[in-house]
């Protein structure tokens, strides 16, 4: 645990809750108990809201972790991170479990919120509000993709993109009910990834409508997504479209925008595809 890390004492406490979070929630959909150890504090409890099935508070982070992991391979769970808003000491984020219910044969999506603080840089309560039924339960018309949540077939959101690499198999593309979408990432080194992000907005707000959430900035460039994302000395792009045509589009207007920004320090957008 270092400075940057550890929520306590970082720079941006938001993205150090991120990572925080992210790899907890990754080590829950993989089933990986030492990788929930990295992130849990010996002491942890984690309250549940009754009336769920089993709504007993589970203390101790050894206890903690292999619950999830007896959880997630009875459920083929995944988690993601949608939203978060944090201070140095406490986090509140919206998530999403997708899960199998036993006899289902299509996933459904459990949303819900969580407030956690942390000792020592790591998790040390989490308070968990959400209703858990055999079928899909959320807010009703919100417009969950477009705000760069996740949605059905895209199991990651712009906050947690790389939540889909952990856990069950991505459902499968002929499954009738998965609308497939294509995806480019740009991973881009500065030392000011939080000016950039924000002269990029900004100037492409007076065409386009943005959505931030913490670190992250959403917006809808035609039937594609874009994202543009604040890390730790990194401002990564996100691009997620329904052909290669949009998808295109999206990695021009974020891409060629960013560089002509960044052309003094000769910032260099390099999109990979499928990430």
């Amino acid at each position: 645990m270092t400075e940057e890390t550890d929520p306590l004492t970082a720079r941006d406490p938001t993205a150090a809750w991120t990572a925080l979070i992210g790899r907890y929630y990754e080590g829950c959909s993989a089933g990986d108990v030492d990788l929930m150890l990295t992130t849990l504090h010996p002491d942890v409890v984690h309250w549940f809201l009754a009336p769920n099935t089993g709504s007993t508070a589970v203390t101790g982070a050894e206890h903690l972790a292999r619950y999830w992991r007896k959880a997630g391979r009875m459920n083929s769970a995944r988690w993601v991170v949608d939203s978060i808003c944090a201070t140095p000491d406490q986090a509140v984020i919206e998530w999403t479990m997708w899960w199998l219910p036993e006899g289902a044969s299509e996933r459904v999506a459990t949303r819900g919120a969580e407030w956690f603080t942390c000792r020592e840089g790591l998790i040390h309560e989490i308070r968990s509000y959400y209703q858990l039924r055999p079928r899909t339960t959320e807010l009703d018309g919100f417009p969950y993709a477009a705000r760069g949540y996740s949605s059905p077939g895209a199991e990651r959101s712009a906050v947690h993109p790389t939540a889909d690499r952990f856990g069950p198999e991505p459902s499968s593309p002929e499954d009738p009910h998965v609308t497939s979408r294509l995806t480019a990432r740009a991973d881009v080194l500065t030392e000011a990834p939080a000016r950039y992000a924000k002269q990029l907005v900004s100037h492409l707000g007076r065409r386009l409508t943005w959505t931030t959430e913490g670190g992250a900035s959403t917006a809808q460039i035609g039937e594609a997504t874009g994202v543009v994302l604040v890390g730790d000395g990194v401002l990564t792009l996100l691009a997620e479209a329904p052909d290669e045509e949009s998808l295109a589009r999206v990695q021009h207007v974020l891409g060629s925008h960013l560089e002509r920004f960044g052309q003094r320090n000769e910032l260099t957008v390099a999109w990979t595809p499928g990430a």
